[in-house]
């Protein structure tokens, strides 16, 4: 079983070379931001903002606010590059020399879930360091507000990786692209008709909505993971003992 585990970080290391750049990246970014927004160029403009009492400088705010929330998201969204460990198995068809070994399917299909969790501890802890260098230079977000949001973002996509590791052994490997645009066609259908529904506003209709939304997702986040986490684990659970049914089922072969 750590065998297997192995190599599937060796199908990632690629991968992992990339998520280091991307989150050194992201932890630049976000201080260079920051630090402009306290001392550079945007001092001046959020300070107008601030003196702004209507509600377009309030909502201006709050993008500046959730993109640093969504900053921390990126190096998380790494967690789904363990789809490539399914590729890279069907290109070279592991499935043959994998059906003759003498491991039982819980461990086999274990042995990719363990991949996920690791690799998810890992994505998880490159985005609380993200947050501790970002709460070091500002004053308004706080490492215990920013460490929400990633605890948050890391269990709202354990949910994701769930459903996306048991769609790929119910419908093969070689169907893993297909399965990892679910979450973006489902996302293009939301804003559409959000956009669609609530074409006729005005624009300073808009802005109040977008801000009481932000308002939700904000209060959302400092204390919504306490939540999500018991719902992860449970939906992790069913989705290992489906996928090893579904195993069982294929014989091995993906």
């Amino acid at each position: 079983m750590r065998g297997l585990i192995y190599k599937d970080f060796l199908c990632l290391r690629k991968g992992l070379k990339t998520f280091g750049f991307v989150t050194l990246g992201v932890i630049v970014l976000a201080v260079m931001f920051l630090l402009s927004s306290q001392y550079g160029n945007l001092a001046g403009s959020l300070q107008e903002i601030r003196a702004d009492a209507s509600v377009g400088a309030d909502m201006m705010m709050g993008m500046l606010e959730t993109s640093v929330w969504f900053m921390l998201f990126i190096p998380i969204a790494f967690m789904a590059d363990v789809a490539q460990c399914f590729r890279e198995d069907a290109r070279v068809g592991f499935g043959k020399p994998l059906a003759g070994m003498a491991l039982s399917h819980l461990k086999i299909v274990g042995s990719r879930y363990l991949t996920t969790l690791i690799y998810g501890t890992v994505s998880m802890g490159a985005s609380l360091a993200a947050a501790f260098s970002i709460s070091s230079v500002s004053v308004e977000l706080t490492m215990q507000s920013l460490a929400a949001g990633v605890l948050n973002f890391g269990a709202i996509f354990l949910i994701y990786m769930s459903l996306n590791l048991f769609l790929i052994y119910l419908c093969g490997a070689r169907k893993a692209d297909l399965i990892q645009m679910i979450p973006l066609v489902v996302l293009l259908i939301v804003v559409g008709s959000f956009v669609m529904k609530n074409a006729d506003m005005t624009d300073e209709e808009m802005s109040r909505l977008l801000l009481e939304w932000k308002d939700r997702i904000t209060l959302f986040l400092q204390g919504g993971y306490k939540m999500l986490f018991p719902v992860a684990a449970v939906t992790y659970t069913l989705s290992y003992l489906g996928s090893v049914a579904v195993l069982k089922h294929r014989r091995r072969v993906l």
